[in-house]
Order: structure tokens, then sequence, then C-alpha cells
């Protein structure tokens, strides 16, 4: 009896262990597994940006309506991807729009929305059927096989990005120009900027501009949700539009970004025109931050305004806004602002009117409220005669009393790129005040008694 109780007992032990073993095993399997899958591109989840550059010649579209119609498609699924390429057919790329297909397999098939690139660049494929596109594989326009790229990637899903240059006088679209007719996500968004090169100072006098001068519309209307507007300068000429107009964004959570924006009107009788109009459906909370908004000073108008019957929630931080009717108007809706300037509003009007959750903002009228803000303020700029609203160095209505980071991460730069805060607190408005680097020039005098240089 004691040696088939032993017996029994080895067996059960011996199992024992053979059982961890595979275990182990198993577990190191799998922690190789995960470990490879979570270091290899997921190309469904990192997006890639899709870049086309609006130039009056030489880039990929002459206007923002042009782009929009050629490159405008559902972001979000996975048969929309965008490939780089590193060859193209003997008689170029395929065109905007045609059909295309692998050249191994005429079974997997797309449509080319564009091209970019002269002998390499990137290509948007959309409608992705009957199987995957991958590297090296030679995409084909389907009527004519010469025009071509090879790809040099799997593919990832896409950001839409206008890249806008410096055209001289700005770009005028000719026409409206309303965003709509996408499908967006969070990551899968779209965005119109000005590249490092071709940014403003600050200033409108140069950089990337965007105006309307022939439409009576505003010279951006955003209708989805999930847009950026960044380091541009908007130039409306047109009385009674805004230069930016925020509508009917597609359910809440879609967010909307508008900064690091020079916005301004030039029309000498601009009406109720607005810096930035959000309103309609707008159910996201748009942020708008380091913009400078001025000259939007026709009756009833403001710089910045928010209203309508789905009562928006807008974020509104690190803005100055100059010479408007009113400053940050608040029809309806929830609306935060912090650390803006509200200078020189009309005497009718108000720096900040309307209900809002107010804190660290500065005006030079007694509306300003709330933990931290500043009332009848006196603002020095660098240059307000010639619109440069840049903090001086003497300046002591702004410059130190705003509201550290107030964005709770969303932005830790000036309108210029510079970091917040120089020193201590940050400066209320979209500037953070650094001193200007300056040229100087020395003079030395010397004197040579001959008298004293010894002779070789």
């Amino acid at each position: 009896m004691s040696r088939k109780k032993r017996t029994r007992k080895t067996r059960r032990w011996t199992k024992g262990r053979v059982t961890l073993a595979a275990i182990s095993l198993v577990a190191i399997v799998t922690g190789l597994f995960l470990l490879y899958f979570s270091t290899k591109p997921n190309y469904a989840v990192d997006p890639a940006e899709f870049v086309c550059t609006i130039k009056s010649s030489g880039g990929d579209y002459t206007t923002l309506v042009s782009w929009q119609s050629s490159v405008q498609a559902d972001l979000t699924v996975d048969s929309t991807k965008v490939f780089n390429w590193d060859a193209k057919g003997s008689s170029g790329v395929p065109a905007d729009g045609v059909a295309v297909w692998k050249s191994t397999d005429h079974n997997v098939t797309a449509v080319c929305v564009h091209a970019t690139g002269t002998t390499s660049g990137q290509v948007l494929l959309k409608t992705i059927a009957g199987g995957t596109f991958a590297d090296n594989d030679i995409v084909q326009y389907q009527t004519d096989t010469n025009y071509s790229v090879t790809l040099s990637d799997g593919g990832n899903s896409a950001i839409a990005v206008a890249e806008v240059y410096d055209i001289t006088n700005g770009l005028d679209n000719g026409a409206a120009f309303t965003i709509d007719g996408w499908t967006l996500s969070a990551t899968n968004y779209l965005k119109i900027y000005a590249p490092s090169a071709e940014r403003h100072s600050g200033l409108a006098s140069s950089g990337a501009k965007i105006k309307n001068t022939t439409a009576s519309s505003e010279v951006i209307e955003i209708q989805e949700g999930f847009v950026r507007i960044e380091n541009l300068i908007l130039e409306q000429t047109i009385a009674d539009y805004a230069a930016i107009k925020i509508t009917n964004a597609a359910s809440t959570g879609d967010e909307v970004r508008i900064k690091d924006c020079v916005i301004y009107n030039s029309n000498g009788s601009p009406g109720s025109s607005e810096g930035i109009e959000i309103n309609g459906s707008s159910k996201p909370a748009p942020k708008i931050f380091n913009n400078i908004i001025y000259d939007f000073s026709g009756t009833n108008g403001a710089g910045i305004t928010t209203g309508g019957e789905y009562n928006p929630t807008v974020l509104v931080y690190n803005n100055t806004i100059y010479n408007c009717y009113n400053g940050i108007k608040n029809v309806a809706g929830a609306l935060t602002a912090k650390n803006n300037i509200a200078d020189e509003p009309n005497a009718s009007g108000d720096g900040f009117s309307g209900s809002m959750t107010s804190e660290y903002n500065a005006s030079s009228d007694a509306s300003a409220s709330g933990t931290g803000s500043r009332v009848s303020q006196e603002f020095s700029y660098a240059d307000e005669a010639n619109d440069d609203f840049h903090i001086a160095r003497i300046d002591l209505g702004a410059k130190g009393y705003g509201l550290n980071d107030p964005g709770s991460g969303l932005y830790s730069t000036d309108i210029d790129g510079n970091t917040r805060p120089n020193a201590g607190n940050w400066d209320i408005g979209a500037d953070e005040y650094y001193a200007p680097i300056e040229d100087f020039s020395y003079y030395v005098t010397i004197t040579i008694d001959n008298t004293k240089v010894a002779a070789d």
C-alpha cells in the first residue's frame, strides 16, 4: 500500500511540473506575440498626414475649393489609406479620381484620390476592395497602365492636410469655401495650415493668407467636426460676414481648433462682421486660442461671438482682440474665457459681453470679470499704429498677469511659437513677451605709439 501511495504521489508531482512548464512556454510565446504586434505599425490606428500644397503655381492645387473637391473622402474607413511611393510609370502618376488596380492582381482595386510629388511622394486611395495594397506593389491606372506609382510602404489611415503657401496678395478662393461633405474623426481629422517657412510673425503684412474679396460669404465656413485651422492670416473684405464661421458640426464631441492665426477686417465699413462666429448646431467644444483679431468694429460686430439653438460649449484662451465693437460676446450657450485681452471695444459695446466663465482676462473697459481679471487697463504694444499687437516691454496691463496653462496641456506656446511662460506667470493675450534680439555694433579706437613699438 505504501508503494502504491508513493507511486501515485510521484505521478501527480511529475504531472504538475509538466503543466507548469507548459504554462511557462505559453506565457513566453504570448509575450513575444504581444511585443511584436505592439511595436508593429498598426495602419488602421496610426494615421499619417496626407499633405497637399496650395500655391499659385507649382503646387497640388491653386485654391482650397479645388483641393476639397478632389480630396474630400471618408477618412475613417479601412478602405481609405495614404501610401508613400518612390517610382512612377513611364507616362506619370494616375490622375485624380481614376480607377486603379494592383498590377499583379487586378481584383484589388481602388480610386486614386490624388498623388503628390514628381519623383516620389504620397498617394491617397479610397474604396479599396478585393484585397490590400502593400509595400512594392505597383498601383496602375486601369485604362492606361503606363500611369502608375510603386508603393514604398503598407499604408496608413489618413489625416487630410492643406498646406497653404505665401501667395502674393493672399490666397483668394474666388468662391465661398465651406468645409463640408467629409467623414472625419478625432484621429482622422482635417487641417489647413501654413508650414513654418510660410508663417506670419504675428502681423498681417507677411505670411500665408486666405482672404475673401468676391463672394458674399465667410472666408472659411466650417460645417464639420474635427477641423483645425492653424498659423494663417485670414482677411475678410466683405461686410456683414465673419472671417470664420463654425456651424452645423455633426455631433457632440467633435472638436474644432482655431489657433495661432491673425484675423482681421479690411473693409472700412465692416457692418456686423465677426472675426470668429460660432453658431447653429455647433455641438462640440471649439477651442480658440493664441489668435490676434482686430478691426471688426461695425455695429454689433465682434472679435469672437457665440450663440445658436444648440448651445455650444466654447473654450477661448489667450486671444488678443482689438478695435472690435464687442470683444468676446456670448449670446447663448456655455463659454469659458481665460487669459484674453479685449482692448478698445466700441463705446456702445463691451470687451466681454454676455454670460461666461471668466478668469484672468483683461479689458480696457470695465467688462472683464472673475478671478484674476483686470479692468480699465491700458495696454502697450510693439507698434499699435501699424497693427503690431505684440506685448511691449513697458506693458503693465497684460504682461505676467495670466493663468498658467489654462488649457490643461492643450498648448504651451504663444502665437509666434515661443514657450510660455517666459518668466513667472503667463502673459494675457496671444503674445508672450520676449525681449527683441537687437544688433549692436562696437567700435574700438586703437592708437599705436610708434616710439614704443620694438623693431625686429
